[in-house]
Order: C-alpha cells, then sequence, then structure tokens
C-alpha cells in the first residue's frame, strides 16, 4: 500500500505533523497508539498495566497488518518502540513512503520535560535519552525515505518540506513560473504551386504526352513499312520461285 508512515523518537512532533499533512493532502489520519487504546478502550498506559509491553507490541503489529490490507490511502503516525521491534521489520516498508522526523537529544529533552517521562526524568536522565536516541536513530533512518530534522525551523516550513519532497518522490515537481514548454515541431503542409508554376507544370505534362504519342506513331509506322517491305521480298520471291518451276515442267 502507499500509505505514507511517520517515525521518530517519542517529542519529534509525529502526530502534530501527521495531522497537518493529512489536512494538506486531504488523507485521513491514524495515530496507531491511540487507535489501539480506542480499539481496546483504555489508554496505552492501562494496557501496559494490565497486560505487559509484550501484549502491546503484538497488537501494534496487528495494526501494521490491517493498515497494509487497507486500500484507503492514509497518513499514519507509529509509536516511537514500534520500528524497532523485529517482527515489524518487514511490515513497515509495506506500508508506503516512510519519513523520518529526526531530531537533536536536546531538542527532544526540552519537549519532553515535564511529561513524566521515565525516559528523561531522574539525574541521568540526558544520558539515558541519549544512549536510547543512538540506538534507534540507525533503525529509524534505515526504514526511511526521507528525513527532516525538527527543531531548526519553523512548524510550517518543516511540513512544506516534507509535501516538497513527496511531490519530488511522485514526480510532481512544479515547473518554475515562467518556464516555457516549446510545442511539439508541426510538419510543414505542402504549398500549392503558383500560377506560373502550375502553367508550366501543365506545358511540361502536355509536352511529354505528345512526345510519347509521337514515339509511338514512329514506332508504329517504321513497323508497318517493315511488314509491307516484308511481304513484298516474300510475296516476290514466292512469284519467282513459280515461274521457274513452270519453266522446268
Amino acid at each position: 500500500m502507499n500509505h505514507i508512515v511517520i517515525i521518530g523518537f517519542m517529542g519529534s512532533g509525529k502526530t502534530r505533523v501527521g495531522k497537518s499533512l493529512s489536512q494538506e493532502l486531504g488523507l485521513p489520519f491514524v495515530d496507531v497508539d491511540k487507535a489501539i487504546a480506542a480499539k481496546m478502550g483504555l489508554s496505552v498506559k492501562e494496557i501496559y498495566d494490565r497486560f505487559g509491553e509484550p501484549f502491546y507490541r503484538a497488537l501494534e503489529t496487528l495494526m501494521l497488518k490491517d493498515l497494509c490490507a487497507d486500500k484507503v490511502k492514509k497518513v499514519i503516525s507509529l509509536g516511537a518502540g514500534l520500528p524497532v521491534q523485529e517482527q515489524n521489520k518487514e511490515i513497515i516498508p509495506e506500508l508506503g513512503t516512510v519519513i523520518y522526523i529526526k531530531g537533536s537529544a536536546a531538542t527532544l529533552k526540552k519537549r519532553l520535560d515535564g511529561n513524566g517521562n521515565p525516559l528523561v526524568e531522574g539525574e541521568d536522565g540526558d544520558e539515558k535519552l541519549k544512549r536510547v536516541l543512538k540506538q534507534r536513530d540507525p533503525v529509524y533512518a534505515g526504514f526511511a525515505d526521507i528525513i527532516v530534522i525538527t527543531g531548526e525551523k519553523p512548524f510550517e516550513d518543516l511540513v512544506s518540506e516534507i509535501l516538497a519532497k513527496l511531490a519530488a518522490m511522485n514526480g510532481q515537481v512544479k515547473k518554475p513560473a515562467g518556464a516555457v514548454i516549446e510545442p511539439e515541431e508541426a510538419e510543414e503542409p505542402e504549398k500549392a504551386p503558383s500560377g506560373k508554376q502550375a502553367k508550366a507544370s501543365k506545358a511540361r505534362g502536355t509536352g511529354a504526352r505528345a512526345s510519347r504519342a509521337k514515339a509511338a506513331e514512329t514506332k508504329a509506322s517504321g513497323s508497318k513499312a517493315s511488314d509491307e517491305k516484308a511481304f513484298r521480298v516474300k510475296t516476290s520471291g514466292g512469284k519467282a520461285s513459280e515461274g521457274k518451276a513452270s519453266e522446268g515442267k
């Protein structure tokens, strides 16, 4: 399927970017974490607490398979930990075009602070984040068809960059303003002969016909004369022979 799939670390802005892209492109938006929560009637934290992480990861994989079979093109945001699960590595590329929203450790730390995320809490929060980001970054990059950097430009410019890269991938790059499309060269129509040319052509045709007629007449006359001459010679020879034969008798 040719969905647009967004991946990235926590705090990279996957959901916000996904919603904006869905509006710009007129496509439905699916946040996998929220879709699973809605299906289970529980929050993601409640699913983790009741059933454990392996159960939640299994739900993620089932959701991916359902989206692969979905024929309606969508913008899809994947959970931060989903791409690093071994069972999903062959499914993600089948979903469609993958966009990795990459952020520096400093940008992500700033966005995650105060959200109660255990990954960045505590004295060693910075080091934990950097360690996990270092592990996941090559995995995210390995799936990506498009990589953009968040935290370095306004949000609107980030979305515009993604749209431009998607258009380039699909061969939909707009021509620069003022570009001229050269028309195809048409075959030049055959010109009608002028009056003088028509008369000259007609005269040449009449002369040619007269010459051919004269040649045919001459040939016929010569042939006729030859036939008559041959006939006279043959006749004379026959008469002379008959006379000699009578004398011999």
